[in-house]
């Protein structure tokens, strides 16, 4: 059974009557529909997730993100996207979130004392991830922040360090 839906939209500055073609009749299926609603989640999704992946040499794409997809029920697809996306509107921090906390890290008191460069000459970045690059991408981005900031290039799972940092990116579309 189709089922079809009929949505009229009247045309930009027209303020006459329904007739003579001032009305444009979009009639879809439900089919289309569905396919509609799931083609713009997907392309929401990707302009959240893409930032970090954006130069990659494969970053991800409709067809990634259908492959992913078809791990689910057919029927249940289309709510997990929903969901998906729900959350990563709400929680998802991008790159350019992610850099500016970092800067801000990098010279917290709190963290590093009073003498931000002195305390980056000694302590390490650990990049112990098996699998993967997102520590090592994180642990780029936060490197670049500190020799940015104070002239000095961290050290990378330094032994006898006085302390370690561990990042950690998480996802997995």
């Amino acid at each position: 059974m189709i089922v079809a839906q009929a949505l009229f939209v009247q045309k930009p500055g027209y303020h006459g009557s329904l007739d003579n073609g001032s009305i444009v009749a979009l009639i879809t299926t439900g089919s289309e529909i569905y396919m509609n609603e799931r083609a713009a989640l997907i392309q929401r999704l990707l302009a959240i997730i893409s930032d970090y992946r954006a130069h990659d040499r494969h970053p991800p794409d409709v067809e990634h993100v259908e492959k992913w997809l078809s791990q689910f029920p057919e029927d249940s697809a289309l709510n997990v996207l929903k969901e998906l996306v729900g959350v990563l509107e709400k929680s998802y921090f991008s790159k350019a979130r992610v850099i500016s906390e970092f800067a801000n890290l990098v010279e917290n008191p709190h963290f590093v004392g009073n003498n931000p460069a002195q305390y980056w000459k000694s302590a390490s970045l650990l990049d112990i991830q098996k699998g993967g690059n997102s520590q090592h991408d994180l642990n780029e981005l936060i490197s670049s922040k500190i020799s940015e900031k104070f002239g000095v290039v961290p050290a990378v799972n330094a032994v006898g360090a006085p302390d370690y940092y561990y990042t950690r990116k998480s996802y997995s579309i």
